[in-house]
């Protein structure tokens, strides 16, 4: 049996970069090995499409996908300003809410989820939240109480019942910081888990693009379980992931031995000329710096398991047509225990987005990752594929 090393190492903070940590400032290591004691592929079986009829729903750019307290499929398109509710048949059942900026209305969708007996949309500037009852009729706004001009929110999700989690910046002292915190459904904040800031001024630093940048993604890197143990993985290079519980305490750190995947010449000359694109519409144009690797983790989420799933790089691009994605499951002491694939029949790990939900459901955007290194959303359309495990 492969074992794993935990070792008690004296936290370490950065400058610029402070997750929360616990008050005796020590916090604990899981080092785990290369490989895990076993591996598995599940082939999943298809249950419907979406999009690939002329009468089905329009669908651009999936962010988000979730279930309802009635198990209905729950999908975000972010590009069209659109919450779509589907059964379990995948039949359209509602929109929820619609673009603009009246009540029930949103511009920017960063996120959505359900959240006590409500959908809740979150929109990324002006930072705010939209709620909606079960049947789709608006019910309220929610603010976040945060004193800044400039407050958008780049992510957000449930943590536990009456709290919600939201990555978001602000500006102090001419600075911007940028934060995870959590907050009530009055949106004062309870808690504050992780905190970076920018030793720029506000000026020099909107001049500066750099994709390692902690602030630069939050998607699909943080969750929660059902105890409310926060895990979150935002460092780049390293295939680290920090535990934390809600008040803000450091329980551990979880690392695996892990060769970072390189990107080719081609693709990081891709990347620079899709972020060139974005930048023609900024009013000043920042310096752009791309990694020469891709990020050691892709995805992390609570698998229907329980049990804690990593989407690692080389998941991604070391795989064999018809996979979906190669995960890491680590169990409930944080140990790399199994290696999961999952394939499925018309599936690109390379280009589709996945979506794993608690009831087992695999939810799959068809071309999602090439509709999000466009400007214009009206350039790419993507069907939806769900199946179960």
């Amino acid at each position: 049996m492969l074992k794993h090393i935990i070792c008690l190492l004296v936290a370490m903070t950065c400058s610029t970069l402070s997750p929360a940590s616990s008050s005796d400032d020590v916090t604990r290591i899981v080092n785990n090995p290369a490989e895990p004691e076993s591996s598995v592929v599940i082939q999943l079986t298809e249950k419907f499409r979406i999009g690939e009829d002329e009468d089905d729903e329009l669908i651009s750019h999936v962010r988000s996908v979730f279930l309802d307290s009635e198990g209905n499929i729950c999908i975000l398109d972010s590009h069209l300003k659109n919450l779509l509710i589907y059964n379990q048949s995948g039949e359209l059942l509602r929109h929820v809410g619609r673009k603009g900026a009246g009540p029930g209305e949103y511009e920017w969708p960063s996120s959505a989820f359900w959240l006590n007996g409500q959908y809740v949309i979150c929109q990324a500037y002006p930072g705010k939240f939209i709620l909606f009852y079960p049947d789709g009729i608006p019910a309220g706004n929610l603010k976040l109480d945060i004193q800044s001009l400039f407050l958008p929110i780049m992510e957000a999700g449930p943590v536990g019942d009456g709290l919600l989690g939201a990555f978001y910046s602000s500006i102090v002292e001419k600075h911007r910081h940028h934060d995870f915190s959590l907050f009530n459904l009055n949106g004062d904040m309870v808690q504050n888990i992780y905190h970076w800031e920018s030793e720029e001024s506000m000026i020099d630093d909107l001049g500066i693009y750099d994709e390692m940048c902690p602030s630069q993604a939050t998607e699909h890197l943080w969750t929660v379980t059902s105890s409310g143990t926060i895990y979150m993985a935002l460092s780049f290079t390293d295939y680290t992931i920090t535990v934390q519980n809600i008040h803000g305490d450091t329980l551990m750190m979880i690392q695996r031995d892990y060769e970072s995947i390189k990107r080719s010449s081609e693709e990081v000359s891709a990347r620079y000329q899709r972020r060139e694109k974005w930048n023609a519409h900024a009013p000043r144009p920042p310096k752009v710096a791309i990694s020469e690797q891709h990020r050691d983790i892709q995805q992390i989420q609570i698998g229907p398991d329980g049990l804690l799933w990593v989407l690692p790089s080389n998941g991604v691009w070391k795989t064999p047509p018809g996979t979906v994605g190669i995960y890491d499951v680590f169990d409930e002491e944080n140990v790399y225990v199994k290696r999961v694939a999952l394939r499925g029949e018309g599936v690109n790990a390379l280009t589709d987005g996945v979506w794993i939900l608690s009831n087992g459901l695999v939810v799959v955007a068809k071309n999602q990752k090439a509709a999000h290194n466009v400007v214009e959303p009206e350039e790419t359309e993507t069907s939806i594929i769900c199946f179960t495990m």
